[in-house]
């Protein structure tokens, strides 16, 4: 699930980069927008939803050792990268949960050197909120 994480992150990339572009002049910014509590309801039971399906296809044909947690981090993460882009404040909230599952899910494999890397994404989820927090407030004041 982690492999094809990646290929999706490399997509995700490209839409963001290439949506943020077309904002990106300093008048015409893409901004940062908060997600009501109703739409990240709505996010976070499909989310569960999927991971509840992904977990059992996992299961069924043994493809993870963890399969709930895995699936977990997989469709969250894909859900998240996608509101990231959209520059919804929330994300990085998300971001905050989703790594430390994702510690869990690889401290349980044995994943040592990846643990450090979620480790850090971890902390730069704290920072990116804390950023984005700013530059949303800033954003608000000026209107």
């Amino acid at each position: 699930m982690q492999a094809l994480l990646n290929f999706y992150y490399m997509g995700m990339a490209i839409y963001g980069y290439l949506l943020w572009r077309r904002h990106g002049t300093i008048e015409d910014n893409l901004p940062i927008t908060r997600w009501p509590l109703s739409n990240q309801l709505i996010m976070l039971a499909l989310g569960i939803v999927l991971t509840y399906a992904v977990g059992l296809y996992l299961t069924e044909y043994q493809l993870s050792k963890s399969p709930y947690l895995d699936a977990g981090v997989t469709v969250f993460s894909v859900i998240n990268t996608w509101l990231m882009a959209k520059k919804v404040l929330q994300n990085w909230l998300y971001w905050i949960v989703i790594n430390l599952a994702a510690i869990v899910l690889y401290v349980q494999n044995g994943f040592y050197a990846t643990i450090v890397m979620f480790g850090l994404y971890f902390i730069l989820a704290i920072a990116g909120f804390i950023n984005w927090q700013k530059l949303y407030r800033q954003q608000h004041n000026n209107n």
